[in-house]
């Protein structure tokens, strides 16, 4: 693929401008496919198809947008199919007010160019090389790029940017996952080695290895430390989430039962024949004066309203946690926050 073409890959609608050589490149239609276009369609609906099949050869995808639609364009492909080039605002109804003739239009071209969507077999096929590209480099924009590269030349749909973001991303955590994996079985390998050697033959250790046996042995005991302290805080804080949630809970139960306890007093002032509507009216008054529970937009909203009862056990953990001296690399993006 030419690198000036890459550019163009993925897009969903036209660029501003569109020069004579683009032109000849993607829009250039074979004998077979303008009689393919004008056994099929009318004049106008020829120009729309037409338009449908340069644009899947020049994008790897459909276009979803006609809010640009160079002139020059619509002249080139006229002149090829014998018909006068309809105005921007012809093309635009038609797809406006006609939906079905679209999604036609993209499936007959996608057909006729032997295009496919991206299957499973095949994402995983784009993901193990986007691993690959991944152990070489760093950029998200570049796998993205080359996924679209791989696709195009796949003869395979190309889907939206998003999902193809979301390989090389999920590309780049699995081979820094990797990394990090290989990493910490060498370090326990060091470590397992240390805990293993006698003290008395540590010191005839020879350098560098007795310095870097230390330092992964400490530097396991460490994650390990740090693992603990960080599951008891999720522990900790699972608990307090539980103890509000389980309190919202019973204060509705508890509601629920008030109103149904004042609105059974407050049919009985109602049917009670004795009462004048003025001693009724004060009795209900008295009730309601009586059942004022706070009222919640939500359930999270009631069991944050509970987590602020619960502030002392709150700022014991807050403090317990940040008095530990927590230290990291100085790029790393954690501690510069």
């Amino acid at each position: 693929m030419p690198r000036w073409h890459q550019p163009y890959l993925g897009l969903t609608e036209f660029p501003a401008d569109l020069t004579t050589f683009e032109l000849d490149f993607f829009f250039t239609f074979k004998p077979n496919e303008i009689e393919a276009l004008k056994s099929r369609y009318k004049p106008l609906l020829r120009i729309g198809a037409a338009i449908q099949l340069g644009f899947l050869k020049m994008a790897g995808c459909a276009v979803t947008s006609f809010k640009v639609v160079p002139r020059t364009l619509l002249h080139y492909i006229g002149q090829q199919l014998g018909e006068a080039a309809p105005s921007i605002a012809s093309l635009r109804s038609l797809y406006k007010k006609r939906r079905r003739t679209l999604y036609e239009h993209q499936t007959w071209a996608i057909q006729l160019l032997g295009l496919a969507d991206m299957a499973e077999r095949q994402e995983r096929m784009l993901f193990a090389r986007l691993r690959d590209m991944a152990r070489s480099s760093s950029s998200r924009d570049l796998l993205t790029q080359f996924a679209s590269e791989w696709l195009y030349e796949h003869k395979l749909l190309i889907p939206a940017e998003r999902r193809l973001r979301s390989l090389a991303r999920r590309a780049m955590i699995d081979v820094e996952q990797d990394r990090r994996n290989r990493l910490r079985e060498a370090a326990l390998l060091r470590a397992r080695r240390m805990r293993r050697r006698r003290p008395s033959r540590f010191a005839d250790l020879r350098e560098p290895r007795r310095t870097l046996e230390v330092v992964c042995f400490l530097r396991m005991a460490l994650l390990r430390t740090t693992d603990a302290i960080l599951h008891m805080t999720r522990q900790r804080t699972a608990d307090l989430m539980r103890e509000a949630r389980d309190e919202a809970v019973s204060q509705d139960a508890r509601n629920a039962l008030t109103y149904r306890e004042a609105v059974q007093a407050i049919r009985a002032f109602v049917e009670d024949t004795a009462l004048d509507a003025e001693s009724a009216r004060d009795k209900i008054r008295y009730v309601l004066a009586q059942l004022q529970p706070k009222a919640y937009e939500s359930r999270a909203a009631a069991v944050r309203d509970r987590l602020l009862d619960k502030g002392p056990a709150i700022r014991a953990l807050l403090r317990s946690v940040t008095t530990l001296p927590i230290e990291g690399a100085t790029q790393d993006p954690f501690v510069s926050r």
